[in-house]
């Protein structure tokens, strides 16, 4: 009898729960620092409103801030693109022809989300310096 195909598993598939935890961390710190952090106040056309612009200029000044936003986003990435991938192939449709366009596909929408969130903080901290 032969023996089964070892499968390929992937890193991110290997460290979900770490992942899973960290971007827990994350969210919960991210929610602490901007929606019950600093209240700046601004008034546009006679509106007195939340001034996110500038506690996000205020936090994003700070390389360790910004260097814990990337990791955890990067991190945020691989989650997607393997969260992405399992959700294909739960519906069936990594089988055959267009498995690897389903994969390519992951990727790309893990690298669009994560790199988008990434260029704001990363872009407040080059300018706001």
């Amino acid at each position: 009898m032969p023996l089964p195909e070892k499968k390929k598993v992937t890193l991110a598939s290997r460290t979900m729960a770490i992942q899973g935890s960290l971007i827990l961390v994350f969210i919960i710190l991210h929610l602490i620092t901007f929606k019950y952090g600093t209240h700046y106040e601004t008034t546009v056309n006679g509106v007195v409103m939340r001034d996110l612009a500038k506690l996000m200029f205020e936090v994003f000044q700070s390389p360790g801030y910004i260097a814990w936003y990337v990791v955890c986003l990067v991190l945020l990435g691989f989650h997607l693109s393997h969260g992405v991938g399992s959700t294909f192939q739960s519906l069936g449709l990594m089988e055959g022809t267009y498995r690897n366009t389903w994969k390519k596909l992951s990727y790309a929408y893990a690298v669009v989300v994560a790199a988008g969130f990434i260029a704001q903080p990363v872009f407040i901290f080059l300018v706001g310096n």
